[in-house]
């Protein structure tokens, strides 16, 4: 079994890997070393910022807001709309269901996929299955065997994109319709840059 990792828009193998000063060539202990090192990133990064030196979230947010969140049901044609949206050539999640392959069996599957959102926005719980990411280490710059010079990529399986989007919608509908986005609030936010 050999590591493949991202280096631009080509696959390549990555046969040893830089740890403690020692280069490792176990795919076993590499693949292990690149999860340990992704999941320490934002622990790390927490732990340089003082929560003490941060805004009150008061200071920036209006006052609550008295009505409910309500997610309407989902139907077969908001489904359909964004099955038909996602480009063929995305690679897919960790079941290997591509969105060519969804857009092929829509007709079929729309209807127990519309259960299952409904469902899933009637409980509250998402299926433990659609949580799951294939992560690919991707090359920045520098030494590739260094561990440092990779970021990760989630691969999301194509009915959790799905989910997400519906989600979204719903979310963003309240958010904008009970005016509770910071005027300053630029990431996720339609027709407003965050650069």
């Amino acid at each position: 079994m050999l590591l493949s990792v991202k280096i631009n828009v080509r696959t390549t193998i990555l046969s040893q890997l830089l740890l403690d000063g020692i280069y490792v060539s176990d795919t076993k202990v590499m693949i292990d070393s690149f999860n340990k090192y992704f999941c320490s990133i934002c622990e790390n990064l927490q732990a340089k910022f003082n929560p003490y030196d941060n805004k009150a979230f008061t200071t920036y947010l209006s006052s609550p807001v008295k009505d409910s969140m309500f997610c309407t049901p989902v139907t077969n044609d908001e489904i359909f709309q964004i099955i038909h949206k996602f480009k063929n050539n995305k690679s897919p999640g960790h079941d290997n269901i591509g969105p060519r392959l969804v857009k092929a069996v829509a007709d079929e599957i729309v209807d127990p996929l519309c259960y299952l959102f409904n469902l899933s926005f009637l409980t509250g719980v998402v299926p433990n299955t659609l949580k799951i990411a294939k992560v690919i280490p991707i090359y920045k710059k520098g030494d590739k065997s260094s561990i440092e010079n990779y970021r990760p990529i989630s691969l999301l399986s194509v009915f959790d994109k799905i989910l997400e989007k519906l989600m979204y919608g719903r979310l963003y509908y309240y958010l904008r319709g009970n005016n509770i986005l910071y005027d300053y609030q630029f990431g996720f936010h339609h027709h407003h840059s965050s650069c």
